[in-house]
């Protein structure tokens, strides 16, 4: 028998696979790419959306987008990291982590 402790997980599961991809672009644009305020509103996990972002073509992981892109992201949107996030679509917080390990200060590349 499967028991009740499998239920919750196929629960889960089905949850997932019930959120299309342009759910989550919708869910990560409405909230400034910040992942638990996009799961919230999904009514998911943290690492349940961090599941959907990786399997997302269109979501970037911030460590792989070239330091020249994110400086003309931020030339182009000013120090506002939820629209430079937006716009290279990869998670603020992951965005701040890389713009810190670039010693990019938010300011730099602006007009």
């Amino acid at each position: 028998a499967e028991g009740l402790a499998t239920a919750p997980a196929r629960a889960a599961r089905a949850r997932l696979s019930a959120i299309s991809g342009d759910d989550v672009l919708a869910a990560m644009d409405r909230h400034g790419w910040q992942i638990l305020r996009a799961a919230q509103a999904l009514g998911i996990s943290r690492p349940s959306l961090y599941k959907l972002l990786a399997a997302h073509p269109q979501v970037r992981r911030a460590s792989a987008i070239p330091e020249e892109e994110i400086r003309h992201a931020l030339a182009r949107h000013g120090p506002d990291v939820e629209r430079c996030a937006s716009a290279l679509r990869t998670p603020a917080d992951a965005l701040r982590r890389r713009l810190l390990a670039l010693n990019v200060a938010l300011g730099d590349g602006a007009d």
